[in-house]
């Protein structure tokens, strides 16, 4: 994961580090130190997956986010037809 995703990710949502180490059940320490690039466990992973409501593959594949990134909650995200007919959410 790039060192400035998690902390895009944290502003974004408008999460201090105090917040967020609390969601992730992690120290606000431990959240500093992995906002500047230290590795993550597979366990914090599925956490921060968890918390940010993003794939553990996203965090692994290190793409860049920038701070316009738009977080949509999955309770605002609105179902669309496909040409077959079939719901999916956007």
């Amino acid at each position: 994961m790039k060192r400035s995703m998690l902390r895009t990710l944290r502003a974004v949502r408008g999460w201090t580090q105090a917040e967020t180490a609390e969601r992730l059940g992690i120290s606000r320490g431990y959240l500093s130190r992995l906002e500047n690039g230290r590795r993550m466990s597979s366990a914090v992973k599925k956490a921060v997956a968890r918390a940010f409501r993003i794939g553990v593959r996203l965090l692994d594949a290190g793409v860049s986010i920038s701070s316009s990134f738009h977080v949509v909650p999955f309770a605002e995200r609105t179902p669309r037809r496909s040409r077959r007919g079939v719901s999916s959410v956007r």
